[in-house]
């Protein structure tokens, strides 16, 4: 089964049902929420994100470079909260990885 990552605790657990086996969303066994994706598409999302921060010259704004990585790699979805809070998490992620200082970066 696949790996899921909560966008709201950060708890990274493993699916024990399949998607199709479920008879609603998915939810976080820790804090019971319904904002949580599959590790490996938040992954694929991250590095965009990066591809786009270090080749585009908005890489002095990573957040337009993710609020576009999400939406090349995800689409628009019809559940806005979950698009806002993987955009909040890969923000958090991303700048503290690069080392961008948070005088420079701004707050999401």
């Amino acid at each position: 089964m696949e790996d899921y990552i909560c966008l709201d605790d950060n708890h990274v657990f493993k699916a024990r049902k399949s998607h199709s086996e479920l008879a609603k969303p998915r939810q976080c066994p820790k804090c019971w929420s319904y904002h949580v994706i599959p590790i490996s598409e938040y992954l694929k999302v991250k590095q965009k994100a990066i591809e786009l921060i270090n080749k585009t010259p908005f890489g002095i704004i990573p957040l337009w470079d993710i609020v576009q990585a999400v939406f090349l790699e995800r689409g628009i979805r019809l559940s806005p909260i979950v698009t806002l809070k993987l955009c909040r998490k890969l923000y958090d992620d991303i700048t503290n990885e690069l080392n961008i200082p948070k005088a420079e970066r701004g707050e999401l």
